[in-house]
C-alpha cells in the first residue's frame, strides 16, 4: 500500500509535459520548404511601386494635356499633388517591406539549417509535393490519424464522398510503406 501512495504522490507532483505526436512534429518539420516557397514567392514589391511611379506621372501628364479648362488644371493638380505624396509613401513604404523581407529570408535560412540538424527537410519539388513518408505498420497508423486530423475528422466515414477522395489522394501522395514498390 505504501508504494501505491508513493506512486500516486509521484504521479501527482511530476511535471506534465505535453504530449506530442512525433510523427506529426516529424511532419511539420519537413513541410519547412514549403514556407520558404511562399516567403520566395511573393512579388518583388520593389517593382510594384516603381511601376505605380510610372503609372501616376503618366497619369498626371496625361490628364493635364487633356484639360483646357484653368479650373480643372487647378483642380486636377490639386488632386495630382495628393496622388504623388501617396505614391511617394507607397514607395518608401516599399522599400522598407523590401528590407524586412530580405530580414525574413534570412532568419528562415538560419531555422532551416538548426531545423535541418535533428530533422530531415524535404526538398519542394516544382509542383510542390515532395517525397512520400515511410514507415511501419504503428507509423502508418499515426500517420493515418495525423492526416485524418488535418481533414478535420476522425474517421474517413466523416468525410463527404469529394473530401474522402481527396484525403485518400493526400494518404496515396504522401506515404509509401517499407515493403512497397513502385512496380505494384
Amino acid at each position: 500500500m505504501a508504494t501505491k501512495l508513493k506512486d500516486l504522490l509521484i504521479e501527482m507532483f511530476e511535471d506534465e509535459t505535453p504530449k506530442i505526436n512525433k510523427y506529426e512534429v516529424i511532419e511539420s518539420v519537413a513541410e519547412y520548404s514549403n514556407i520558404g516557397k511562399q516567403l520566395y514567392s511573393t512579388s518583388n514589391i520593389m517593382e510594384i511601386a516603381e511601376g505605380l511611379v510610372k503609372m501616376a506621372e503618366s497619369a498626371h501628364n496625361h490628364i493635364l494635356s487633356e484639360t483646357d479648362d484653368w479650373f480643372d488644371k487647378v483642380s486636377i493638380n490639386r488632386n495630382m499633388k495628393s496622388l504623388q505624396k501617396m505614391v511617394s509613401e507607397f514607395k518608401k513604404t516599399s522599400t522598407e517591406h523590401n528590407s524586412t523581407g530580405q530580414r525574413l529570408v534570412a532568419l528562415y535560412e538560419d531555422i532551416g539549417s538548426i531545423l535541418n540538424r535533428y530533422y530531415e527537410i524535404k526538398e519542394a519539388h516544382e509542383d510542390g509535393e515532395h517525397e512520400p513518408m515511410k514507415g511501419d505498420k504503428d507509423e502508418y497508423q499515426q500517420f493515418f490519424m495525423g492526416a485524418l486530423k488535418k481533414f478535420g475528422v476522425s474517421e474517413p466515414d466523416q468525410l463527404p464522398d469529394d473530401k474522402k477522395k481527396e484525403f485518400y489522394n493526400y494518404v496515396d501522395a504522401n506515404w509509401s510503406g517499407d515493403k512497397e514498390s513502385d512496380s505494384d
